[in-house]
């Protein structure tokens, strides 16, 4: 069996028309977990005391899909939270436990956009391209 993870970092899911399709369309295939980060942590700060618990669920995993909308050309707030809770704590503080474990687990990135193509152009609305 090979196990999918998908991390979805998005800020009010309620909201989305991109993000919300795919997490509900994906979540309906066999051996796919999909992790709504934002409602599981809605403060953002439990996710520090979570980290055993969210390391072991990365550990679980045959493969990763980080999943979440582009903010302001960054990651939204939440990713953000994990990143430093959970990779810091697998990759700094718990690396031949944890860190070297995930090594060679294939790694995906979803990421959608909240504008029209013509917005991320030079002139276009946002100013600058998405490269």
């Amino acid at each position: 069996m090979n196990k999918t993870l998908i991390l979805l970092f998005h800020p009010d899911l309620s909201r989305s028309s991109a993000n919300a399709a795919l997490a509900q369309e994906v979540a309906k295939l066999e051996h796919v977990e999909v992790v709504d980060v934002q409602a599981l942590y809605p403060d953002g700060l439990d996710i520090y005391r979570d980290g055993e618990r969210e390391a072991a669920r990365l550990l679980a995993a045959d493969r990763i899909v980080l999943q979440f909308p582009i903010h302001w050309y960054s990651m939204p707030a939440i990713m953000r939270q994990w990143q430093d809770a959970v990779l810091t704590r697998m990759f700094y503080l718990h690396y031949e436990e944890e860190g070297r474990k995930l090594e060679g687990t294939p790694l995906y990135v979803a990421v959608t956009a909240g504008n029209v193509e013509e917005a991320y152009r030079p002139g276009g609305r946002n100013l600058f391209t998405l490269e």
